[in-house]
């Protein structure tokens, strides 16, 4: 895996790629596209504060795998924490040696949620 530009990556074909997603202000309030266009979700694990899946991407070249996250918190008025801040981190377990690629997402107290999409793409 590879990160071409923002939230936009190459992959192998067949590559195995986790998505692990963490919040500094629980609780995690995360959604994500279900089904991904063009994979599915396997081997979800979740808590208060994390969430882990996997997907596989296509076999075939060109095609691509596409799915948008979005982030809404729960603050409660008068805490010392005004944004809830998620941290996602992208790595291949097709491929370990590749160094993961991270992204995050804030979300100021009463702005929620906010989305971003990520697009991977088979080369």
């Amino acid at each position: 895996m590879k990160a071409l530009l923002h939230n936009t990556f190459q992959v192998g074909a067949g590559e195995v790629i986790q998505l692990a997603t963490k919040v500094d202000n629980p609780p995690l309030l995360a959604g994500y596209t279900t089904p991904p266009h063009g994979s599915k979700w396997a081997k979800v694990k979740k808590t208060n504060a994390t969430d882990t899946r996997e997907f596989t991407c296509p076999g075939t070249t060109g095609q691509q795998v596409t799915f948008a996250v979005s982030c809404a918190e729960a603050i409660p008025t008068g805490a010392p924490s005004k944004v809830a801040v998620y941290s996602l981190s992208f790595s291949s377990l097709t491929n370990p040696k590749d160094s993961p690629v991270n992204s995050g997402i804030a979300v100021p107290q009463g702005l929620g949620p906010i989305s971003q999409t990520y697009t991977f793409i088979v080369q």
